[in-house]
């Protein structure tokens, strides 16, 4: 506030605005350039994944490559994990979760590199009939005496969180994002909503009547992909990689 660029101050920002602009347009030719035309596109991702951001990010990718053929393999974690240590796929998708800033799930062996794309932080969304949702803050302890809805696709992250404060009364597993919004709306129990830092949201819309409650524990995590060191993966798992730096880092 208060500063105004002299002459020679104007001339370098336009010289810096220049290159930041051929920097880009650098960038969106090299993705374009390396995508395998002709082939098909084949993706392993998370379950959960299918229903969040797979859709964005399958538009990204078709506004650069309409005729291009995508054949999309969701899978569960542990089957990404596997298939990525037996070099049965060139990389995979999956979460870190840490509660006060510790890894609680060290399922990731030392030959196999993780590197995050986004971080995204944990909140209890419960109805405004609950009695807590007037809570600024509640304990994972606390959410135990609860109904607890459990997206299946993302069973094997929620139970390890869980698994940090105790047993649930009572868990209800659903296929599906929408089944479970049309259950929190109906007051039948209570979820996780994941923050997304990256693009300030989250990957789920809830309804209205849904209060977002923060942990007393710091529960987050970081979503990456995984390599096995010294495996050398081809061009079109490359392209996947950084068409997804590309989309989560907007």
């Amino acid at each position: 506030m208060g500063v105004n660029l002299t002459e020679k101050g104007q001339a370098l920002l336009l010289l810096a605005e220049n290159f930041l602009s051929g920097l880009k347009e650098l960038q969106d030719t090299a993705i374009s350039s390396a995508a395998p035309i002709g082939e098909t596109m084949h993706l392993s991702v998370p379950r959960g994944f299918t229903e969040t951001y797979l859709p964005e990010l399958l538009k990204t990718i078709y506004e650069d490559y309409p005729e291009m053929e995508i054949s999309i393999t969701p899978c569960c974690y542990t089957e990404i994990l596997k298939a990525v240590t037996n070099s049965s796929t060139d990389y995979g998708l999956t979460y870190k979760i840490y509660i006060n800033d510790v890894d609680i799930i060290k399922d990731i062996p030392d030959d196999i590199t993780f590197t995050p794309l986004y971080r995204t932080k944990f909140f209890c969304m419960i109805p405004y009939s609950f009695p807590i949702s007037r809570y600024k803050s509640i304990s994972l302890k606390t959410i135990l005496d609860y109904p607890i809805i459990m997206y299946e696709p993302a069973n094997y992250l929620m139970t390890k969180i869980l698994e940090f404060a105790g047993k649930p009364s009572r868990l209800i597993n659903v296929p599906s994002l929408e089944i479970l919004n049309e259950l929190l709306s109906e007051n039948l129990g209570l979820t996780f909503g994941m923050y997304n830092f990256n693009n300030e949201s989250f990957a789920v819309r809830y309804q209205n009547n849904i209060h977002q409650v923060s942990f007393k524990e710091n529960i987050t995590a970081e979503f990456g992909y995984i390599i096995k060191n010294g495996y050398e993966i081809s061009a079109a798992s490359q392209l996947q990689i950084n068409y997804l730096k590309q989309f989560f880092s907007k």
